[in-house]
């Protein structure tokens, strides 16, 4: 068995861009939303990152 891989909900996009407005690292980011740093690091990145209809507001 691989490992699973899982996307963030739209909540939790809403939440990541908040928190990166606050200018949290990626490890604080992930500690708080209990998600592994890697998932938020491939959310976080602007090309292909699911967020960029958010960040275009």
């Amino acid at each position: 068995m691989g490992q699973r891989h899982s996307h963030l909900r739209l909540e939790e996009r809403c939440r990541l861009r908040g928190t990166m407005e606050m200018g949290l690292s990626i490890r604080a980011i992930a500690r708080r939303m209990g998600r592994h740093r890697s998932t938020i690091r491939k959310e976080k990145v602007p090309a292909g990152s699911g967020m960029a209809h958010l960040s275009r507001q």
